[in-house]
């Protein structure tokens, strides 16, 4: 058997049968007819490289191994006026052998004058994004979300483009296809990583300081090329042991750039970057190569939150503001970093507490700070690349077209009204297709004239805080004689008017009690958060929360183990409600204020 021992994988052959069939003209028909032709293809793979997942690493490497799914074929060829067009079939995988083995197969049709027929083929059925028959060139997407399996890759990811060597004037019954990867692999051990008691892993982040996802082109030589990158790519943990992540990416030398990790968890997130060596093999990332490195995270812990909180009033939008554009509503999409010809795709968020926040957005959301726009009363969305600022505009009068510019003009200077927390943002310059919306069904941002979905802001939010603990508390009382506890961390202060202190290790409250929090003069309390650590006794933490402006009510299940819960106001004075079927107590509280 045959072993490509330079990119560490083994070569499986794949066996299929042959069928072909053509349809016969009527009895009844006299005359010549220019019915098409139909050919069933069989395609045999002669490397494994298909849809497929790494089976367990022998000497040569990790072998290669087929999984059910679907494959798309596209059929290149020259028309009855020479004019380059294409057709595409999807086809099924059929896997023999314990994944040694697979066939798939699809039908076309020849028509007169059709001639130069070029076979292609692409896994998974996913990664294709256009295929264009004048130069055969296949654009294919490489996943910024993935989800690795505990030792491999995730499958959406490994994508393999198969073309065959023949050109034919007539439709064939079996094709010798030869597969080659069109992405690169790794293998990143994270070691002494430690994740804080009650913490949990949400995603990791891989950036790097050159494009290693996104929309990329694998052209007729076998060379790829980025078509419209991306620099970060998330992993989903769900697989993952060990602190091994695999992941797939595009083929990119680093050597001498940079891969910062960040580990988003719910204490907030924990970031290493690495930088690769100008010189030798660390940091080259090649097609069909497993690159294995590891990476020391000792000592590391998490960093605090950073919160962007939905913004309600246009008066909010002030220079310097930093600010996410996602969709409205509780659909978990942002304007993403990736500049597309004319949009800008969409990129996962986490919104919470009834949509009101997004906490640690990941480095593929694009973060806006708010500048002056060309004319008076406008605003400009700007970014920094490199050192070169710039700036998203209206791109055209006659095409839904979203674009970025260096240029601070009309076009790339907004108005912004909020009305019921959906934001219009309006281009005010000569181009007519000028209102931002979210395009649900594309999956992108874009400017249109009107049809598409009003889109939410959040603003980063930079708020100053006060904590709360048992020794700042004064006064006691007892269960249901009322009784009260105050504390003040100037400006603000916060009293209940049921509690117990003295002697306890914890701020007590007995049943239904009330929380007021109030802050000085000229400050605004943004958010409160209670934190409760109960251990049985017969304690509960509060069943539900709620404040007198509305704001949200949240619920707490179980009556052990440790939760935080956070209440955003928007006032100078809060009151939280606190029910409750028994006393609970508390071990902190966070109070941020403007």
């Amino acid at each position: 058997m045959n072993k490509l021992t330079k990119n560490g994988f083994a070569v499986l052959m794949t066996i299929t049968s042959l069928v072909s069939c053509t349809r016969e003209p009527l009895e009844t028909i006299t005359e010549p007819t220019n019915e098409p032709k139909v050919v069933t293809t069989n395609f045999t793979a002669r490397t494994p490289e298909t849809r497929t997942v790494f089976g367990a690493k022998d000497n040569e490497g990790y072998p290669v191994l087929w999984t059910s799914g679907e494959v798309k074929i596209m059929l290149s060829y020259l028309d009855a006026d020479s004019q380059h067009k294409s057709h595409d079939k999807q086809a099924d995988v059929t896997v023999l052998n314990n994944g040694l083995e697979a066939s798939f197969s699809a039908s076309f049709s020849q028509e007169a004058g059709q001639s130069a027929f070029q076979y292609y083929a692409i896994s998974p059925l996913s990664s294709l994004f256009s295929f264009a028959p004048s130069n055969n060139n296949v654009n294919y997407i490489i996943p910024t979300s993935q989800k690795p399996l505990e030792s491999s890759v995730d499958e959406s990811a490994q994508i393999l483009i198969a073309k065959d060597a023949g050109t034919y004037n007539t439709l064939q019954t079996n094709i010798d296809f030869t597969f080659n990867h069109a992405v690169a692999y790794a293998k990143m051990t994270l070691k002494n990583l430690t994740i804080p008691n009650g913490a949990t892993v949400i995603d990791y982040e891989l950036t790097a300081s050159s494009d290693i996802a996104g929309q990329w082109t694998f052209k007729n030589d076998g060379s790829v090329a980025v078509k419209s990158g991306a620099k970060t790519i998330s992993i989903n943990p769900s697989n993952m042991t060990n602190g091994v992540v695999w992941f797939a990416l595009a083929p990119t030398d680093l050597r001498g750039g940079t891969l910062t990790i960040t580990i988003n968890t719910s204490d907030g997130p924990i970031l290493k970057t690495i930088s690769f060596p100008a010189n030798g093999n660390a940091g080259n990332f090649q097609l069909g190569h497993v690159s294995q490195f590891s990476v020391n995270m000792e000592g590391l812990t998490p960093s605090e939150n950073v919160v962007y909180t939905l913004v309600t009033d246009s008066s909010e939008l002030t220079i310097g503001s930093e600010v996410v554009i996602a969709a409205n509503g509780n659909q978990g999409w942002a304007l993403s970093t990736t500049q597309a010809e004319n949009n800008r795709p969409r990129t996962e968020v986490t919104k919470s507490d009834d949509n009101l926040r997004i906490e640690n957005p990941s480095n593929a959301v694009q973060l806006f700070t708010i500048v002056e726009g060309y004319s008076n009363g406008t605003i400009a969305f700007s970014f920094m690349d490199g050192n070169t600022r710039k700036y998203i505009y209206a791109a055209s009068s006659t095409k839904n077209w979203l674009r970025t510019t260096t240029d601070l003009n009309g076009n790339s200077s907004w108005i912004v009204a909020i009305t019921n927390k959906e934001a219009t943002i309006t281009a005010q310059g000569s181009n007519t297709r000028k209102i931002l919306q979210y395009n649900n069904g594309d999956k992108i941002f874009s400017c249109y004239a009107s049809g598409q979905q009003p889109v939410y802001i959040y603003k980063k939010y930079t708020g100053t805080t006060a904590t709360f603990s048992l020794s700042d508390f004064s006064g006691q009382g007892q269960s249901g004689t009322g009784g009260s506890l105050t504390a003040t961390h100037s400006p603000i202060t916060v009293s209940s008017n049921k509690g117990y202190c003295s002697g306890s290790e914890h701020v007590r409250l007995y049943e239904t009690g009330t929380l007021t929090i109030c802050a000085g003069e000229g400050k605004i309390i943004k958010k409160v958060e209670l934190t409760s650590t109960n251990s049985g006794d017969g304690e509960y933490g509060p069943s539900k929360l709620s404040n007198e402006s509305g704001c949200g009510i949240y619920s707490v299940s179980g009556n052990v183990g440790t939760w935080t819960a956070a209440i955003d106001t928007g006032s100078q004075t809060s009151t939280v409600t606190l029910n409750a079927t028994a006393q609970f107590r508390f071990t902190q509280i966070k109070v941020t204020y403007q």
